[in-house]
């Protein structure tokens, strides 16, 4: 009973651990967002979401439970640390950008957490992640 003290019931509990998995996955990312270029740096973050969503599924799970708005518009979050590195890459359409950079690496962890990854490991995680990434300047497709 001591955590409804501080909250006023188990959603509103749910809902600030979630939001601390939200604090501790933009810090996982701008660990990783630490390389020289945008290209490599959205790589690196999408291999740091990955192994966050492996190491805490059930947090993971539960942040995305109470997350049913879209993505977030403030820059200073966890999305805000991809956000940046996709806008650095001036992609024709930016808004596309960002759906396909979020969707290919949170649909990519929610697989490796239902077990529906290929076998390929972190080798094949990492050329699907560069396949991803290498398309943001590439001419659009009709």
């Amino acid at each position: 009973m001591a955590p409804y003290r501080h909250f006023r019931d188990k959603a509103a509990l749910l809902g600030a651990v979630a939001m601390r998995g939200f604090e501790d996955l933009r810090s996982a990312l701008l660990a990783a967002d630490e390389q020289p270029d945008a290209r490599s740096a959205l790589v690196a973050q999408g291999e740091a979401y990955l192994a966050f969503a492996r190491a805490r599924p059930a947090l993971f799970r539960l942040m995305f439970a109470c997350h049913d708005s879209g993505p977030p518009t403030d820059e200073g979050n966890a999305y805000g640390v991809m956000v940046r590195r996709v806008l650095e890459l001036s992609p024709a359409d930016p808004e596309a950008a960002k759906l396909a950079c979020w969707s290919a690496v949170h649909g990519m962890a929610t697989l490796a957490l239902d077990g529906g990854l290929p076998i390929g490991g972190p080798q094949l995680e990492h050329a699907a992640l560069c396949l991803v990434i290498s398309g943001l300047t590439g001419p659009a497709l009709a």
